[in-house]
C-alpha cells in the first residue's frame, strides 16, 4: 500500500471533541438551510469542496467543508457519477461496502460502525427527515452519554 496513509486510533476524548465540533457546525444557519440527512451531498453538486454551488448535504457531507476536518483529509469525491466520502490517502477497497461507507466516521471520531450508523445513517436512531438541529442534538447526547459511561474507568 505504498503512498497510502495509516489511520491512527483516536482517543475517546479527541473523538468527543471532534463530534462536538461537527455538532457546532450543524447549528450554523448555512447548514440548517441546506441540510439533507439522506445524502452525502445533493445531486446538483458540481464538485466545489465548500459546497458553494448551493447544494444540500448531510452531517458528514458538511464536515468535509470544515477546515479542521479537511486538514485531517476528509473529502467528498465524485467517481463515475458516484459521490464518495473518504479520507484522502487512505484506501479501504478491501472492506465490506457498508463498513466502507462509515469508515471515515469511525476513524475520525473513534467510534464503532454501529455508533456511526446510529449517528449518521437515516432510519437507525433518527428519521430520514431529521433536521441539522436534531442531528446536532443527537450527537451532543451521544457524547454526553459516552462521557458518563467512561467515569470510574481507568483511562
Amino acid at each position: 500500500m505504498r503512498g497510502k496513509r495509516r489511520v491512527e486510533p483516536v482517543s475517546r476524548k479527541l473523538g468527543n471533541a471532534r463530534l462536538l465540533r461537527l455538532a457546532r457546525l450543524l447549528r450554523t444557519k448555512k447548514v440548517q438551510r441546506r441540510f439533507d440527512f439522506r445524502f452525502w451531498v445533493g445531486g446538483n453538486w458540481k464538485g466545489a469542496w465548500d459546497l458553494s454551488c448551493g447544494t444540500t448535504a448531510c452531517a458528514l457531507g458538511w464536515a468535509t467543508t470544515d477546515p479542521y476536518f479537511r486538514r485531517l483529509g476528509l473529502r467528498l469525491t465524485r467517481d463515475f457519477e458516484v459521490t464518495r466520502l473518504g479520507v484522502a490517502g487512505v484506501d479501504w477497497d478491501e472492506l465490506d461496502t457498508n463498513v466502507e461507507l462509515l469508515f471515515p466516521a469511525t476513524s475520525l471520531f473513534g467510534i464503532t460502525v454501529l455508533e456511526a450508523s446510529d449517528l449518521f445513517v437515516p432510519g437507525y436512531k433518527l428519521p430520514a427527515g431529521a433536521s441539522a438541529l436534531q442531528v446536532a442534538e443527537h450527537i451532543e447526547a451521544f457524547v454526553a452519554a459516552r462521557k458518563g459511561s467512561s467515569r470510574g474507568r481507568c483511562a
